[in-house]
């Protein structure tokens, strides 16, 4: 697929435009000049074709383009690779150049990287199978086929000796991205608001004016450690011990206000209101269909298998899937119900939405789970983001920090999207406390008791004749099925016990789902239902 990304000249770091629709590609490039247009394709034209009947294919826009531009030749050249010259022939082409005349290109097949350097701005252009390119004279640029050559394309010119290149000797197209590279970056932001892309980030760095004499963000000078705003983004000793933690590389970690906040920057990032979609798999975390509903994005509904304990019907997914569809969230494992999804499973959805869906995997409970993250599948696949937390196993609920994993290219498009100073320095401060390796191994230690306590009362639950299924999990809390639910509401509320009821939703009214606590507080809530099953409430 044709795509088109803006850079500033500076830094591939710095995109400032990506699409990979054609009447937006040919819109930014008419307006510096360069022409860019789709012609139609011919199934019966391809790699077997004679150049004599690839001229003929085309003869009626080759015609037009002569009667308008007034070209004198016109020729096919082809490159596969099997060539034994491809890698002198790709390299001659790398480095900045001009052309004394207008450089036509026309792909029949195959594909090809120009990239155009115009005033302060690069323009990588990737030219696939029915694209017509014409960059004017005299205009910087280089062209990359690849590694393993393969187009066929018709060039027109008026004085074959005009496409001579005149090498500019600046080294730019070694710092800016090849066809492999490209195209993978591109699949990456495809799917995002292209809007978006040209998003700049509150910068509020302080780089080498940690301390001194500090009077530009309009703060109070006095001195009460709290008076100074901090850009915890990007503390680089939280990014350091949570790269080492999630197995990621830091450029692929974004700190959030929880991992709800995560949440709603990719609904707002992926979907324009009233056109795109979000696919969800009931039942699930709810955050999920309520930034959908305030993004104005239409809800997809793919229940999980009850009857096969929950478990995710990925083939009714993927059919589900619309051109609209810009992000499937699965929650692993699954709240409020607590099973694992399968990696298989996941994997396959990842494979099958390249370039058409971001995949969001929330794990917000994988700690307590004997499973493999998703963060595993981050570096092979631009269309997965994990979402992860420290409000569960590690206990900072009250700190409001969440954790998203992607490439690095979706974390820069996020961040410029986040208001500036999300993170407190008292957030900071305690997100560092638990990272030390004293407190890592006491959440290591508190996950073990929960994974005991929560058999242990799964195994209490299943014995008492009101409960009529409890399901394996995963998590930090079990959902159970009971046959008597008011009653059991009431008493909990005699008991001053609270747990999540699900009220309004039909198919699981008679379900709750039940935090694992300390084994004293898991008790109490036993020995109350206990009595509640043996009273004259008891299931009949």
């Amino acid at each position: 697929m044709s795509a088109l990304t803006i850079y500033h000249e500076s830094s591939a770091d710095k995109i400032l435009f990506n699409t990979r629709d054609p009447r937006l590609i040919t819109e930014k490039l008419n307006h510096v000049g360069v022409n860019f247009e789709q012609w139609p394709t011919y199934e019966s034209i391809g790699l077997n074709s004679t150049h004599e009947e690839i001229l003929c294919a085309y003869k009626n826009e080759i015609k037009n383009l002569v009667n308008e531009h007034g070209f004198q030749s016109w020729d096919v050249v082809a490159l596969n690779p099997d060539n034994p010259n491809k890698v002198s022939l790709r390299e001659k082409f790398l480095s900045e150049h001009t052309h004394s005349e207008d450089e036509v290109r026309f792909f029949v097949s195959g594909k090809g990287l120009f990239t155009l350097h115009i005033d302060d701005k690069v323009y990588s252009v990737l030219c696939e199978r029915g694209d017509f390119i014409s960059v004017p004279a005299k205009v910087r640029h280089w062209f990359d086929m690849g590694p393993c050559p393969h187009f066929i394309a018709i060039r027109l010119f008026n004085n074959p000796d005009g496409w001579i290149a005149q090498y500019s000797g600046d080294d730019i197209g070694n710092r800016f991205p090849k066809v492999l590279e490209e195209e993978k970056m591109s699949d990456a932001l495809k799917l995002c608001r292209q809007e978006l892309l040209s998003v700049k980030a509150f910068d509020t760095t302080r780089d080498g004016f940690e301390s001194g004499v500090l009077l530009d963000a309009n703060e109070s000078p006095w001195n009460n450690k709290l008076n100074r705003y901090i850009d915890s983004m990007t503390d680089a000793s939280i990014l350091a011990s949570l790269s080492r933690f999630y197995q990621v590389d830091s450029s692929q970690i974004l700190l959030t206000r929880g991992s709800c906040e995560g949440i709603d920057l990719l609904v707002r990032a992926f979907c324009q209101a009233y056109q795109d979609a979000v696919l969800v798999c009931p039942p699930t975390f709810s955050i999920f269909a309520q930034c959908a509903a305030i993004q104005g994005a239409k809800l997809i509904s793919v229940p999980l298998q009850k009857e096969h304990n929950f478990a995710l019907d990925v083939q009714a997914l993927l059919n589900s899937v619309t051109a609209n569809t810009k992000l499937v969230f699965i929650c692993t494992p699954n709240n409020p119900t607590g099973n694992l999804i399968p990696m298989d499973d996941i994997l396959k959805i990842v494979k099958a939405l390249q370039g058409k869906a971001m995949v969001i995997v929330d794990e917000a409970y994988i700690e307590f789970a004997h499973g493999i993250s998703a963060a595993t599948l981050i570096n092979e696949f631009s269309n997965v983001v994990v979402l992860r937390t420290l409000s569960k196993a590690f206990g900072l609920a009250g700190i409001r920090c969440g954790v998203l994993l992607s490439q690095n290219p979706l974390i820069k498009v996020l961040t410029a999207m986040m208001l500036p100073f999300p993170l407190s320095i008292l957030t900071t401060e305690a997100v560092k406390e638990a990272l030390t390796s004293d407190k890592m191994a006491n959440t290591q230690k508190q996950i073990a008791y929960i994974r005991q306590q929560r058999e242990k009362v799964k195994k209490a639950l299943q014995a008492l004749p009101i409960v009529k299924q409890v399901w394996d999990s995963q998590g930090n809390f079990l959902f159970v099925k009971f046959n008597n639910i008011h009653a059991v509401m009431r008493s909990c509320k005699e008991n001053t016990i609270l747990v999540r009821h699900f009220i309004g939703i039909k198919e699981y009214e008679n379900c709750l789902r039940i935090s694992i606590g300390l084994e004293e507080q898991n008790q109490i809530f036993i020995n109350m239902l206990k009595e509640l099953s043996f009273s004259q409430e008891a299931v009949v």
